[in-house]
């Protein structure tokens, strides 16, 4: 029996050159694209109730104690909180 030829492994500088050649070489950083599609969707983002998604590292609970403070202050529908911890959910 004959063993099957090895095959050949590409040297880094082709490794390289290929991941290269897949990646865009312009990156769009606006929101046009996004508002196209929201257009084509007959914007549902306009069916939603107003909405602040609070993110980050630090600083989100008294993030969140300072905007319903302010929203209360102003009269505002009472502001509603939900909470996603990572991890919470296994």
């Amino acid at each position: 029996m004959n063993a099957p030829a090895a095959k050949r492994v590409p040297s880094l500088g082709e490794l390289i050159a290929r991941l290269s050649s897949l990646h865009p070489q312009h990156i769009d950083l606006g929101l046009e694209r996004m508002h196209r599609l929201l257009a084509r969707l007959d914007h549902p983002e306009r069916r939603l109730p107003p909405v602040i998604h609070v993110a980050g590292t630090n600083g989100k609970g008294s993030t969140i104690a300072y905007l319903r403070a302010i929203m209360e202050s102003r009269g505002s529908a009472r502001p509603r909180l939900y909470l996603a911890f990572p991890g919470a959910d296994q």
